[in-house]
């Protein structure tokens, strides 16, 4: 994995984690790449498309609509942000 890559990895797990504490007010325990947002984190669609706000805010971009199917978890997420970033870079 790339630096880069594990910079927005880390961003994301904390930007995430910050989502769940502010909306569950308890602790989520580790966040990892592979946990599923919904199955996993127990987040609803409106509380996915909260952080995908938040998530395009935190990294200046926009996730097209075309690509939210494709995010289930947080390495998904993570991938579509790095994708975005190289495109936006170029």
């Amino acid at each position: 994995m790339s630096s880069a890559v594990a910079s927005v990895e880390s961003r994301v797990i904390t930007l995430i984690a910050d989502y769940y504490r502010k909306h569950f007010n308890d602790e989520p325990g580790k966040i990892s790449p592979g946990h599923d947002l919904v199955a996993d984190l127990c987040f609803d669609s409106l509380s996915v498309m909260e952080i995908l706000v938040a998530v395009e805010e935190e990294f200046g971009i926009n996730i097209p609509e075309l690509l939210l199917d494709e995010i289930s978890t947080v390495r998904n997420l993570v991938e579509c942000i790095d994708q975005l970033l190289s495109k936006k870079d170029n």
